[in-house]
């Protein structure tokens, strides 16, 4: 993504978004929908510090805005250029990427459901064969709690209706879904699949856990005049066993979806009570994998390496500044499930006994490093050392106070997760990357069943 410049709204005069949400709109008129949609617009080419607009003047072209995080005084800037500093995301055309924003995100799982019922009615036909009376049909046969046909057909970036189209192939080739379906998102039907899991873990006496940890489901194939209710949600256990029933004699299946471009797979997840254990720790990278073209104040990331379940990475630091930090599973075209430093945290104090820094800490300590506290930047470039560098430790305090605190602050945290593993005994290494993979992947030992659908 980038910053929105002068010939992102004017060359030609009055340009018009041709992707997102917002398609066909010129970009000043989309400066006013965000606001009046009460849409979060973003700062900086990542957009990472999130900022809500208050007013837009087209004639001045000023927009007045304050942050959604920290002093709430509201600031004045040309909605223009690097004074502006506001980012073409994907509601201005931008680039979304795999995750896409709330709303993107909402109307292709929306579209999932369109073209489940499309494929069904129609199986022989191809992707451009659908015409749009075709796919608006089957948009009204599925049950959606908020969206329109029309922002989905008009705002959907199209690798994302050939995704759709894909992935339902692919569905009813494998027999996940019938006829016998309706799809669901975000309908009350849904919603009441989700609300009986707190009663089922309260009835257990546990703490309720999250939607997405307990049923990552994206989407929900359920038979026509099912009633979810009756599904017996006495505790944890039979809730999940119900599911598990339903599952196999396909009256109700949740779906978690990732974009897909050529090759798709699919995987039943939480079909046992068995778990993934088979995972150890490889190695952890404080300067990403291709070593050759980057160095350790290339990104504020940290990446743990493991093996097992085909091999795969995960990466650790923050989504914005000063935010807690996430451990996200790395997939081709998407993420594929986090973890929160809480978690981490939890994780690693009920394998090793020893206690990550909380996020207020790793605050206090980066910002410590940038007034040039000695003792704090030893300490980092110690462990910078225990992970494979070889800076000497002036050039390392050289560069490290050329960062910004965000940086310093993301950067540290990734550091002391894969130095605690570094230090620590294998067995304890490869427990806590098992418990942080499962936890991240949906795959805990009270999660219930589910299919992935990812590249």
């Amino acid at each position: 993504m980038a910053i929105l410049s002068k010939k992102d709204f004017d060359t030609p005069p009055n340009k018009k978004a041709s992707s997102g949400p917002y398609a066909g709109l010129t970009r000043y008129e989309i400066v006013q929908k965000k606001i009046d949609d009460k849409r979060d617009f973003g700062l900086g080419s990542n957009g990472s510090t999130k900022i809500v607009g208050i007013s837009f003047d087209p004639k001045t072209k000023l927009f007045t805005y304050r942050k959604k995080i920290g002093k709430k005084e509201e600031i004045t800037v040309p909605i223009i250029g690097a004074k502006g500093n506001i980012c073409k995301d994907e509601d201005f055309g931008g680039g979304g990427g795999a995750g896409g924003g709330t709303l993107q995100t909402a109307l292709a799982e929306s579209a999932q459901c369109m073209w489940n019922a499309a494929v069904l009615a129609h199986p022989q036909k191809k992707f451009g064969d659908f015409t749009k009376t075709m796919l608006k049909t089957a948009w009204n046969q599925c049950e959606h709690g908020s969206g329109s046909f029309d922002l989905a057909y008009d705002g959907l970036d199209e690798s994302w209706m050939k995704s759709g189209f894909m992935i339902a192939k692919e569905l009813v080739r494998l027999k996940y879904i019938n006829k016998t379906h309706v799809f669901h998102r975000g309908s009350t039907t849904m919603k009441k699949i989700y609300d009986q899991r707190k009663s089922a873990y309260r009835n257990s006496d546990m703490t309720v856990v999250s939607e997405d940890k307990w049923n990552p489901g994206d989407i929900w194939a359920i038979k026509k005049n099912f009633d979810v209710s009756k599904l017996d949600n006495s505790n944890i256990g039979a809730y999940n066993k119900a599911l598990s029933g339903a599952f196999k004699d396909k009256t109700v299946i949740g779906i978690s979806l990732k974009l897909v471009k050529r090759n798709i797979r699919t995987k039943v997840l939480n079909e046992t009570d068995q778990r993934p254990d088979d995972l150890s720790y490889n190695r952890g990278l404080v300067k990403g994998e291709k070593t050759r073209t980057t160095n350790f104040f290339s990104n504020k990331a940290g990446i743990i390496v493991f093996d097992g379940q085909g091999g795969g990475t995960m990466s650790i630091r923050t989504s914005a500044e000063f935010d807690s930090h996430k451990i996200e599973i790395v997939l081709k075209t998407a993420r594929g499930g986090g973890c929160g430093w809480g978690i981490a945290v939890d994780i690693v104090k009920g394998t090793t006994g020893k206690e990550l820094p909380s996020n207020s800490s790793l605050r206090q300590r980066a910002n410590d490093i940038l007034k040039g506290k000695d003792s704090e930047i030893k300490k980092m470039w110690n462990m910078s050392k225990t992970l494979g560098e070889t800076y000497k430790l002036a050039e390392f305090k050289t560069q490290l106070m050329a960062q910004d605190a965000g940086w310093i602050h993301s950067k540290l945290g990734a550091l002391e997760l894969l130095y605690e593993l570094e230090t620590t005994t294998k067995a304890k290494k490869d427990k806590i990357v098992n418990q942080i993979y499962n936890y991240a992947g949906s795959e805990l030992d009270t999660s219930s069943i589910y299919v992935k659908v990812y590249e």
